[in-house]
This record gives C-alpha cells, structure tokens and sequence, in this order.
C-alpha cells in the first residue's frame, strides 16, 4: 500500500526594509539594497518561527538605579525551500518582503520536542 504524504504546515513571515542614505549609492542601489533587507529580514522571523531564538540580557545597578541595559537576540539557523511569495514598497522608499515556508508536521513536531530525530523528511 502507498504511504501517504505526511501533513505540511505553511509558514509565512515579513520582513521591512529601508533604502541606504548614503550619497555614493544610486537611487536604484538603495531600492535593490532595501529590498535586500527586507528579504534577509523576512528569512530571520522566518527562522525564528521554526527554531526559536536565544535572548540574553545584562542589566547593571548602582545605587539601585539601573545604570545600563543590554537586551540582544540571535538566531542561528538553517532553512532551505523558502520563498519570496511578495515584495511591496511602503512609505518612505522602505520595503517589505513576505516570505513562506512549508514544512512537514513530523519535522515541525521534532523541532519543538528537541529530541534527538535523524533523518526526518523537511
């Protein structure tokens, strides 16, 4: 009998762009450089859904006032099989870019349980 094709979800993210102020870029340079943005910021939201992301904070006090504040988030990750679905100007030059991602449900189940899957179908 023919297995049947596991269940997939559809991931979708946004992400925003906005073109460079600086003189020695052409008009046409900072669109392309704003749409850039838009389309690496989408892939990390992007990554962040499937895998999460890690924020450390550091915080000095004196005199029971707070001095300095840190907070600072990074994703490190891999995805493969995402697209570009849209890619829109806003306001002021800036862009955004929907990207999306589908992904099997026994994958997405093994990401968020952590254990150790191997050889699991994306």
């Amino acid at each position: 009998a023919a297995q049947a094709a596991p269940a997939t979800t559809k991931l979708v993210a946004v992400g925003y762009g906005a073109p460079a102020a600086y003189a020695q870029y052409t008009p046409g340079q900072q669109q392309l450089m704003a749409m850039r943005a838009a389309q690496v910021d989408a892939y990390r939201n992007l990554a962040e859904q499937v895998y999460g992301f890690r924020v450390m904070g550091n915080t000095a006090i004196s005199a029971f006032a707070a001095q300095n504040d840190t907070v600072r988030s990074y994703v490190d990750a891999f995805i493969r099989g995402a697209r570009v679905v849209n890619m829109t100007t806003i306001a002021n030059g800036n862009y955004e870019a929907m990207v999306e991602l589908e992904i099997s449900k026994p994958f997405l189940d093994c990401i968020e349980k952590r254990s150790a899957c191997t050889a699991m179908p994306v």
